[in-house]
């Protein structure tokens, strides 16, 4: 059992399988991120009757249970070799939004990825928000969404749209691509597309422009 501190809030994480892997004989860590946040702290007692820590930015709803390479690093206080058992069956697979794939856990991060992605949860987040060009996007970041939104709304009232409007609109996309599923960007890209055409852009070369400059 562990204890570690991100913006002076305290978690508890517990080590529940340790494996050796290859000639070098790299210790790999199976890891459970348990919910909480406490000013006060804990001790391996207080574990009892907690879930999984959920994230709520992205990868959002991402339980974090991870697999590490490494022992853990310095701030991550021991509390003991004791056995506590899990609330909750392990889970296998999740879901970062209703429209993408599954993922398998545990996930391979590092012990800073858990430090990190708490840290982002911590924030303060910002209002909820719902996009007029893709309200079914309720599950991407709001401030990422909100920019999407600005882009392709300059993209709609460009009269007429050039080839070099539309790279620099995609161009600006590419900034925010950590927030595009597969299934988004397949939208988004139709979407540019049917803008562009309707300002005057040939479809083909629009579909082109779109694909040869987008890195979502």
């Amino acid at each position: 059992m562990l204890s570690f501190t991100v913006r002076r809030r305290h978690f508890l994480c517990q080590v529940i399988a340790v494996e050796q892997r290859g000639a070098a004989r790299v210790r790999t860590h199976e890891v459970v991120v348990f919910a909480g946040g406490e000013t006060q702290a804990p001790r391996a007692a207080d574990v009892r009757g907690r879930a999984i820590h959920v994230l709520k930015v992205a990868p959002r709803n991402q339980p974090l249970y991870l697999k590490i390479d490494g022992p853990p690093p310095v701030g991550f206080r021991r509390l003991g070799r004791r056995p506590v058992a899990l609330t909750e069956a392990l889970p296998r697979t999740f879901r970062t939004s209703p429209r993408s794939g599954e993922d398998t856990l545990p996930v391979w991060a590092t012990w800073s990825y858990a430090l990190g992605r708490l840290a982002l949860d911590l924030a303060r987040q910002p209002a909820p928000y719902r996009s007029r060009w893709f309200p079914r996007w309720g599950s991407v970041d709001a401030r990422a969404l909100r920019a999407i939104d600005v882009i392709v709304a300059r993209l709609a009232e460009a009269r007429p749209v050039s080839e070099t409007t539309l790279r620099k609109a995609v161009l600006a996309l590419n900034r925010h691509q950590a927030a595009i599923d597969t299934p988004g960007a397949e939208e988004l890209s139709d979407k540019l597309i049917t803008l562009a055409t309707r300002g005057g852009l040939d479809e083909k070369l629009a579909a082109t422009v779109v694909d040869r400059h987008r890195s979502w």
